[in-house]
């Protein structure tokens, strides 16, 4: 491995930690001279700080970004500065994740998603911040397919929230997962709300708590699955009564934590 200045070695002789002295490909990825890089016990990369520009996994990084890795593949970046990433303005502070779980790639592939520091308007949708959990879900074009909502909005023509106060929406707030976020059709319109209010949608009333599906041209889509129902298959907890027949759900689903070093 070309390393230039200091090198931190580990008793068994392995490389711990180097600075790259000129570009040079690890665990598959092209990294730039200057970059530094950090290795676990087992060899495999845990961490690196790039020295100039780069792209992993189809993201454009800027100089100093540092990039934690999950088993040799790059998983997420907290940005050190605002910055548009495929077209979407993050702020400074916002952790963007590479890929997404697999059972999230097995349906929609190359989807990425964020966690944000603040509340941010995306696309004319207001975010709320996030520090785990899956985060705000996006198409690999950058459009958006699913977000935890800052308090109620009315997206054509459905009123929706993410409420999670079990005071407010009941204990369907604790089964309901990410059913609580907006998902949208790659198109822009609102794939999936949870109404926010007693309503009547193209006609159909609804209770507050209640799930609409609609399809892309914003036709009701009352006999599809609940979209996070779907990524949730193998968690067994029992929903409520009036949750759909057969939809297994998780609170947590697609929930991850990151700790420095991961």
């Amino acid at each position: 491995m070309p390393c230039q200045g200091p090198v931190e070695l580990r008793s068994d002789g392995r490389i711990k930690s180097c600075t790259l002295a000129r570009e040079h490909t690890i665990a598959g990825y092209l990294l730039p001279a200057g970059t530094s890089v950090h290795f676990d016990e087992a060899g495999k990369v845990t961490s690196c700080v790039l020295g100039k520009r780069a792209t992993l996994e189809g993201f454009d990084l800027i100089p100093g970004s540092k990039v934690m890795f999950n088993n040799n593949r790059a998983h997420f970046y907290k940005l050190v500065e605002a910055a548009v990433i495929r077209g979407v303005e993050l702020p400074a502070g916002a952790t963007v994740f590479f890929w997404t779980p697999k059972f999230w790639e097995s349906e929609v592939p190359g989807c990425w998603d964020c966690w944000l520091p603040k509340p941010v308007l995306i696309q004319g949708i207001l975010c709320q911040s996030l520090n785990d959990g899956c985060g705000h879900i996006f198409y690999p074009s950058g459009r958006i397919r699913a977000v935890k909502l800052k308090g109620d909005q009315d997206i054509d023509g459905v009123p929706c929230t993410s409420s999670s106060n079990p005071f407010r929406m009941g204990m369907r707030s604790l089964f309901y997962g990410l059913d609580t976020n907006a998902w949208f059709h790659e198109n822009g319109h609102l794939a999936q709300g949870w109404v926010a209010r007693d309503c009547t949608i193209k006609g159909r009333n609804f209770k507050e708590g209640d799930i609409v599906r609609l399809t892309p041209d914003g036709s009701l889509d009352p006999a599809a699955t609940t979209l996070g129902a779907q990524s949730r298959r193998d968690d067994k907890r029992t929903p409520p009564n009036s949750y759909i027949s057969g939809s297994p759900n998780s609170r947590g689903a697609g929930k991850k934590t990151i700790t420095e070093g991961e």
